[in-house]
């Protein structure tokens, strides 16, 4: 285990490896979504730095992107006497890594003692080491866990954090893309909504500086690299002629593509774009209109007649059809 690899079943782990490079070196197509929007793998795994595990479970945000995290769980280590539930833990990754920092403790609900019902689903100690990109954290829980490969009383993360190193070998094809698209554009339309919309950013609340991404533009351009599919920067002269809550429609005319976006991100309309419609009726809220193309979204109001003006003028001038579906705000 170093900064820049993990040792995993016998072969090295290397981060920068995208996800498809990983699930080639492990050889296995046991590649699941679950509940995540990430890609997830999991494989059998018998230990990590010398501590029994059950499985690892490798994340990324697509098949072509670096995996971000890589976690493990950590097989059951009975205390000593007088030891808490933690401390196997904590004193086998300290003599390695050196003392541990955001040391954060939790007590039992309702006088509930070590893995006595319900227990098993709180994490009662969480602690933090950095590994110079790597942050590594421990979250042991309130009790005993079980699955197919036996049971695991703790979880050990490693997540990598530096995206701007991560996102460095596309960035020129990014900016190459992005540069294309608003080389020249015309048809400019603006559309009025009732909500405003944000830039696209992920927050690390792991970090110091959280909001880190809407501060430092390479950070969130790096973001856009690595999480979006085909997100890209609204041009400096559109952005300032537009106000928070208004969205932009437009043609590129050099790539023939038709483009829609907010003030600070946009994304052209392709063949292969995603187009949804999305009909938010009233549950817990007042309900709402959303409409997704590949990783942009609009939010507005409900039965939001700006966003279906909108969805109908893109059918017309690309030919593409939205899939119109209905959730609840709940």
């Amino acid at each position: 285990m170093t900064q820049d690899k993990l040792h995993i079943n016998g072969k090295d782990f290397f981060w920068g490896m995208t996800f498809e490079q990983m699930l080639k070196e492990y050889q296995s197509e046991n590649l699941f979504s679950g509940w995540s929007a990430w890609e997830n793998f999991e494989l059998q795994c018998s230990e990590i730095a010398n501590l029994k595990t059950l499985t690892c479970t490798f994340r990324g945000p697509s098949l072509n992107r670096p995996v971000m995290q890589v976690s493990f769980d950590l097989a059951t280590i009975k205390p000593k006497l007088f030891e808490k539930p933690h401390t196997p833990y904590v004193k086998h990754l300290t003599a390695i890594l050196g003392k541990p920092h955001g040391i954060s403790k939790n007590r039992l609900e309702n006088g509930q003692k070590y893995n006595q019902g319900y227990a098993n689903s709180t994490v009662i100690y969480n602690c933090k080491w950095r590994l110079g990109d790597i942050l590594i954290s421990l979250s042991v829980f309130g009790g005993i866990r079980t699955k197919d490969e036996g049971e695991y009383a703790a979880g050990l993360y490693f997540d990598w954090l530096n995206e701007e190193r991560t996102a460095k070998p596309y960035y020129k094809e990014f900016i190459d893309r992005e540069s294309e698209l608003i080389k020249d554009i015309s048809n400019i339309k603006k559309i009025n909504i009732k909500y405003v919309s944000r830039p696209y950013h992920r927050n690390h609340y792991e970090l110091k500086e959280p909001h880190l991404a809407l501060k430092d533009q390479n950070v969130r351009t790096s973001q856009l690299i690595l999480y979006t599919d085909k997100l890209y920067r609204t041009p400096i002269e559109l952005s300032e002629d537009l106000s928070d809550n208004q969205i932009v429609l437009f043609k590129s005319q050099k790539t023939d593509n038709w483009c829609v976006g907010n003030k600070w991100d946009f994304t052209p309309i392709t063949i292969e774009s995603k187009l949804s419609f999305i009909d938010i009726k009233p549950a817990r809220g007042s309900g709402g209109t959303r409409i997704d193309i590949n990783s942009l979204t609009i939010n507005d109001e409900r039965d939001s007649k700006p966003l279906v003006g909108l969805s109908e003028s893109i059918e017309e001038l690309t030919g593409q059809k939205f899939e119109h579906t209905t959730g609840y705000d709940d």
